[in-house]
């Protein structure tokens, strides 16, 4: 029901802890819906970051045109997440650095899931593994 909403032109905005299903081995349709989706604790991961590991934007897209090249959060992420083909990367975490953004993808211990947008049929999802502090 969820992939026919999106396939028939559904819009979805995914924050942080949407991204997992229970059980796991509902993974892969939950990632059909919103592009990302956690893969089990043996693959994905999870940590709190802070200032000396910004969030890195793709500047260039529409979604963070007009914003810094990056932005200082203390908040929590997801990252190895299991991804579809579909799905443009927008903003990462990584050291700071004045890297260009596809530079920082390609950076060693970046956290490449930190904002994503995906289209599945006539439908587009902004997602963010960001959100889990509300200060």
């Amino acid at each position: 029901m969820f992939q026919k909403f999106v396939d028939d032109g559904g819009s979805v905005v995914s924050l942080h802890e949407s991204c997992i299903m229970r059980p796991i081995a509902q993974a892969e349709k939950l990632a059909g819906c919103i592009g990302c989706s956690w893969k089990g604790n043996q693959t994905s991961k999870w940590s709190k970051f802070g200032h000396d590991h910004p969030v890195h934007l793709k500047t260039e897209h529409p979604a963070f045109k007009g914003l810094p090249n990056s932005i200082q959060l203390n908040d929590e992420s997801y990252w190895n997440l299991l991804k579809r083909k579909n799905v443009e990367v927008i903003g990462a975490i990584a050291p700071a650095s004045d890297q260009k953004f596809e530079e920082v993808l390609e950076s060693e211990g970046v956290r490449s899931d930190a904002f994503w947008t995906y289209t599945s049929g006539k439908g587009r999802v902004f997602g963010t593994t960001t959100g889990h502090y509300t200060y």
